[in-house]
């Protein structure tokens, strides 16, 4: 039992800490190694056969489980321990699951907060009757996965009351996804005016689709997350039409999280950042961002609110390094990463100049040793409390004198740095 004792104290520690703080790496390992020793710990102490448990951060459990498992383990998990995550394993190819009348009768699904449909066979028609079953009432999350996110899915999805209590939609694609037919179910929803968190990360989303969505989801009032990113196959071809489309929209600038890493917008970046006033975090990598656009975003209000900006894999140069140095708004946001940004000896000297951030990533761009060893000497090194960088040709001198000069320091040596 001592691996779950020491995991949740582990948990206790990080949740204590800043991502980019020192230390936080090795807990993070340190906790990565108690959790596989941890969920056998789970099942001796909660008498587990079928169903995997897992110790979340908060203190709580999250299970992977089939209907019939949770039907023969779950009540007596959940008298024991608070079980707020289920991560559903259904397999309907040839026949409906017999056991989901009994499975949502269950007492214990009442404190499920998060459920997670993820590589299913999971049925439409049954997808629609597990998510409109009372008994979810204080589901606050719904992950949909591989399988689990086709069209019909979102179709059946938007026909339902779902309970008041769902806040976050969160749709992550591979090698499928809804399209446009599903996110026009969507948009239809009764309930999607209720959400405050909406992804739709590859999803085979097209610019003429997301231009609809905007002309008819008109009334988001809670919404404050927006991740529309590319991933895998089933990749978002939304471009600068559909992005000024969202801009447009009523509800833009009450957006705090804007995720668009992997479209072709960066044309229309700078459109919404003038928009999206109260912004904090920003995805934008491998969109065509440029260094001119970088030239304007950096100049605008919501520049200074951004605490993360992600603009990796952007042609930025040392144009785009010197721009954000040279801010007018005179600050950074506190997370910068810009990994693979073509930046190189001039732009590290820019960013010697510019002002102070938590963490800054600057790997994978074509940086020379002797650009560092200069900044080095100078003391004009980027300020941060955390730096993340691609040692290439770094003598070992170099990179003790580095290490030092950081609280926290993440280099990629040779062996390992082939790309971003």
């Amino acid at each position: 039992m001592r691996a779950l004792d020491t995991l949740a104290g582990v948990h206790a520690r990080l949740l204590q800490l800043e991502r980019w703080a020192p230390g936080a790496r090795e807990l993070e390992a340190e906790a990565r190694a108690l959790r596989q020793a941890a969920q056998q710990d789970a099942a001796e102490r909660f008498g587990l056969r079928g169903i995997v448990a897992s110790l979340q951060r908060n203190g709580s459990y999250s299970i992977e489980a089939s209907m019939q498992e949770c039907l023969e383990e779950l009540p007596s998990l959940a008298a024991q321990a608070r079980v707020t995550r289920l991560c559903l394993e259904v397999d309907e190819e040839v026949a409906v699951d017999p056991h989901a009348e009994a499975f949502l009768q269950l007492d214990a699904l009442r404190q499920i907060e998060v459920l997670r449909l993820y590589e299913t066979e999971l049925r439409p028609a049954s997808a629609q009757r597990l998510l409109a079953a009372p008994i979810w009432e204080s589901l606050r999350r719904l992950e949909l996965g591989i399988d689990a996110c086709e069209p019909e899915h979102l179709e059946a999805f938007a026909q339902v009351s779902v309970p008041s209590s769902l806040s976050e939609l969160c749709c992550e694609g591979f090698d499928s996804g809804m399209g446009d037919a599903g996110l026009r179910a969507l948009a239809g929803a009764s309930w999607l005016p209720q959400l405050v968190r909406l992804e739709l990360v590859g999803q085979q989303l097209r610019d003429a689709g997301v231009q609809e969505f905007a002309a008819q989801a008109t009334s988001l009032p809670r919404l404050r997350h927006l991740d529309l990113a590319s991933a895998g196959y089933a990749d978002n071809q939304i471009f600068d039409g559909g992005l000024r489309a969202l801009a447009d929209c009523d509800w833009f600038p009450q957006l705090e999280t804007l995720g668009l890493s992997g479209l072709a917008v960066g044309g229309a970046v700078p459109r919404a950042l003038a928009r999206a006033t109260g912004l904090r975090t920003l995805g934008a990598s491998n969109t065509g961002l440029t260094a001119e656009a970088i030239q304007f975003v950096s100049a605008m209000p919501a520049w200074r609110s951004l605490q993360s900006a992600v603009l990796s894999s952007n042609p930025l140069g040392d144009d785009g390094a010197e721009f954000l140095a040279a801010a007018a708004a005179a600050t950074l946001p506190g997370v910068l990463t810009l990994r693979a940004c073509e930046i190189g000896e001039a732009g590290l000297r820019a960013l010697g100049d510019a002002p102070a951030v938590q963490a800054l990533d600057l790997r994978f761009n074509p940086i020379p040793a002797s650009a560092w060893e200069q900044a080095l000497a100078e003391q004009r090194l980027p300020r941060a409390q955390a730096l993340a960088a691609s040692a290439q040709g770094w003598n070992e001198e170099l990179i003790d004198a580095i290490t030092r000069h950081y609280p926290r320091v993440d280099l990629m040596r040779p062996a390992s740095a082939d790309g971003p």
